[in-house]
């Protein structure tokens, strides 16, 4: 269906509600990225991330940003190389395959 712009009104109205909503913040990430707005979605992931970093939807989420959009050579905010970015908790383990 792809109403994302409703998509994004909802988490917009939850954190009006809860600022501090993590899974809201994540679902801005995860619309704004099918939207192509990948800086965006990349600021609502680190967002989420500082609030809740052992929440791993997030963290699942931004390593396919990373991986579906620098694989692809576009260029993410800060122009630095996004594996070097990833900053995991010890926990998670994260499997990137780059393909030529």
């Amino acid at each position: 269906m792809r109403r994302y712009d409703e998509a994004l009104d909802c988490c917009k109205k939850v954190l009006e509600i809860d600022p501090q909503h993590v899974l809201a913040m994540n679902n801005m990430g995860n619309v704004l990225q099918y939207q192509n707005n990948i800086n965006a979605a990349l600021e609502w992931f680190n967002k989420s991330i500082a609030i809740d970093a052992q929440q791993p939807f997030t963290w699942y989420n931004k390593g396919k940003l990373f991986v579906m959009h620098w694989a692809t050579k576009k260029k993410l905010s800060g122009g630095s190389n996004p594996i070097k970015m990833l900053i995991l908790p010890t926990k998670t383990i994260l499997f990137i395959f780059l393909y030529p």
